[in-house]
């Protein structure tokens, strides 16, 4: 496998890409934007773009004085510029492509926009179902059993240039997929708000094909690029924190 270089995006980071483990497998360690910017500059372009970025949604609570996990997931999680990064992906996609973005169902409206205002097209809503949620308030609220996405895809200017859309040997799908919450692996280190695998899988697996090329903007601990290693596709990721950074070369490199 080789040894790991990793490098400041901020600094010299188009000439040092990390890829040394696996040519289908590149990770950037640092900003999304420097390197978004960095990677349009290349011509590099995508068949899609399935990313989790911050939901902006932490906030104090007294949950962990009651022995339960809190809702401030750390300073990543507070100011998000929810919209700055969305004009550089749609530069990335290719015609046909489709961008997938988890994101805060009060927040969604604003996003669509955005993003309609760039040129996306606005597809479906998708639900994430959790089959063991977290509810700390099961005797006063609904139990938190769902996350949203958006699926977008780029136009294309031919017009027998459909985008991709696995349906498989169903007859329709539901905008619904169901996965347990992700548990911690190598030490117990885990993202706050990390996916599932089985989750990321499904999706990559009905939104591209084989020998795609995923991007991850927001990557953490790195479950879209383990699912995409484990489903065949390429990967670019792009991580600012030095700890899921790390992670996330582990798991993809290790994680079965």
């Amino acid at each position: 496998m080789g040894n790991t270089e990793k490098f400041n995006c901020e600094n010299d980071f188009r000439s040092k890409e990390f890829n040394s483990f696996d040519a289908r497998m590149k990770l950037y360690h640092g900003d999304c934007s420097n390197v978004l910017r960095a990677l349009i500059q290349d011509n590099i372009r995508v068949d899609a773009v399935i990313t989790d970025p911050p939901y902006e949604i932490s906030r104090k609570n007294n949950f962990q004085s009651m022995g339960r996990a809190g809702i401030d997931f750390g300073a990543w999680d507070h100011d998000v510029d929810l919209f700055g990064y969305i004009d550089s992906v749609y530069k990335l996609v290719k015609e046909g492509g489709s961008f997938i973005v988890f994101c805060d169902w009060r927040k969604a409206g604003r996003i669509a926009e955005y993003c309609e205002s760039v040129g996306f097209l606005t597809k479906d809503r998708i639900q994430f179902k959790k089959t063991n949620p977290f509810h700390p308030n099961a005797n006063r609220r609904y139990a938190s059993d769902r996350e949203d996405a958006i699926w977008f895809v780029k136009p294309s200017k031919t017009p027998t240039q459909k985008w991709t859309f696995n349906i498989g040997e169903n007859n329709f799908l539901r905008p619904e997929f169901s996965a347990g919450i992700a548990r911690g692996k190598n030490g117990n280190l885990r993202h706050p708000c990390q996916k599932p695998v089985g989750l990321m899988e499904q999706i990559i697996n009905v939104h591209t094909n084989v020998g795609d090329t995923v991007l991850d903007c927001y990557m953490g601990s790195g479950t879209t690029g383990v699912a995409c290693r484990n489903t065949g596709r390429n990967f670019i990721g792009i991580e600012l924190d030095s700890k899921y950074f790390d992670l996330a070369e582990r798991r993809i490199r290790f994680e079965m």
